[in-house]
């Protein structure tokens, strides 16, 4: 385990860190203290918790806070909730680190237990995200990902962390998803598989864009459809608790992660207390976020609710925490969707803003592409599609124009999207 003096020693000249902490040394069981969470609404709850072991091991991976929580917050939520990592505990009234992973196997939903990852390794990730000091992306794109996913992950919604009982129960953010119908939800949380012997388009491909993974298979523990966030999200504050969420795509579709916010140091937002997909250096956006309530659903309880106005972006994604900063707003991806039905003369246009992700550009083009066919369509089955696609860019000496013709006797609209 890395000292507090250690990392703070790291932040020094790049950080003031104006929020009193409290190091894992000093930490021992029976110690109690609160945290702070959304369970519906605007209303940051309290929640009391319990510090029941710790676990200091070598290196800082492995080092958590083992706690019982409890509290109206709790009972209401049906235990430790999905969306709740992030949320802040206090301990001897000083910040010991981020509520991050549940036992959720466990019967006791009203005193549940909970791992927080300390205080410590989040710091570092806030090191990071200090001016001048962010990293540029991995040039390896789409192919290496999809290559290499089995390095991390293995199977839909597995965990990233290691067979410990209390240490699978990662609290992964759910991701929330607007505008898009049930086939199109489907394919961003079970991604893209063009394999399957009656696709024509498998021989055309290269190996890499034969299969794209979704959100699932990315580590994302739910993709849920949700009602948009209500204008007045926009002013709810990233402060301590509050909700806040990482944006995959913004406008007609909107797509992000919720968690809760731990730490706020003038402009820099600490949240999560775990992986968002674990993607190191990052440009998502950083947003709002609205919670309309939690469920208690029988495998593990989730908040409901979306994320809002794009304030920032994310730039770490990190084994300890997600890393943002407020007013600094990364480059994304506009696209515009216009399709038209000749058959009944209807059109149809869907304009989004995604991320410049490299791993999952694919998956948001196909899944958003999707939705716009089938809105246009209004129905699956054959037909004849001609596709044209035009790039534009800095740098560009002119447009990009891309022109097909595609006949599918199954399901034409799946042409449209994937042709991107």
């Amino acid at each position: 385990m890395t000292k507090l003096g250690l990392v703070a020693a790291m932040c020094v000249g790049l950080v003031a860190l104006g929020t009193d902490t409290i190091p894992l040394s000093e930490i021992e069981p029976g110690m109690r203290g609160y945290g702070l969470t959304v369970v519906a609404g605007r209303e940051i709850s309290r929640f009391e918790v319990e510090v029941v072991a710790v676990l200091d091991e070598p290196g800082e991976r492995n080092d958590f806070i083992i706690i019982r929580a409890s509290g109206p917050a709790i009972t209401r939520s049906g235990g430790v909730a999905q969306g709740m990592s992030g949320s802040p505990i206090y301990l001897d009234g000083r910040l010991a680190g981020a509520l991050s992973r549940a036992a959720t196997w466990a019967a006791d939903r009203e005193r549940p237990l909970g791992l927080v990852t300390p205080i410590e390794a989040m710091l570092g990730v806030l090191a990071e995200i200090a001016p001048g000091k962010t990293q540029p992306l991995p040039a390896d794109g789409i192919q290496a990902i999809a290559g290499g996913l089995g390095a991390f992950q293995s199977g839909k919604g597995s965990s990233l962390l290691p067979p410990f009982p209390l240490r699978d129960g990662a609290l992964s953010p759910p991701v929330m998803a607007s505008g898009l119908s049930a086939r199109a939800l489907g394919a961003l949380a079970q991604g893209v598989d063009l394999r399957a012997r009656w696709h024509p388009l498998v021989d055309l491909l290269p190996a890499w864009r034969e299969e794209v993974p979704g959100l699932l298979d990315l580590g994302a523990s739910r993709v849920v459809a949700a009602p948009a966030a209500p204008a007045s999200t926009a002013s709810l504050p990233l402060v301590p608790g509050a909700p806040v969420g990482v944006g995959l795509a913004t406008g007609d579709v909107t797509i992000g992660a919720l968690g809760t916010v731990t730490l706020v140091e003038k402009n820099a937002v600490l949240a999560f207390g775990h992986p968002f997909l674990f993607t190191g250096p990052t440009r998502y956006f950083l947003t709002s976020a609205h919670v309309f309530d939690t469920v208690a659903a029988l495998d593990s309880p989730y908040k409901l609710g979306a994320v809002g106005e794009v304030v920032g972006g994310v730039f770490a994604d990190r084994w300890a925490a997600v890393g943002g900063i407020v007013g600094r707003i990364p480059n994304g991806i506009a696209v515009d969707f216009r399709i038209r039905d000749a058959s009944r003369a209807t059109k149809q246009a869907l304009q989004v803003k995604i991320v410049d992700e490299p791993r999952l550009l694919a998956l948001l083009l196909y899944a958003v592409g999707l939705e716009a066919a089938d809105e246009a369509l209004d129905r699956i089955g054959q037909g004849t599609v001609s596709v044209q696609y035009t790039i534009t860019g800095r740098g560009l000496p002119r447009p990009l124009v891309r022109e097909d013709v595609f006949l599918s006797t199954r399901d034409v609209a799946a042409y449209v999207p994937w042709e991107a």
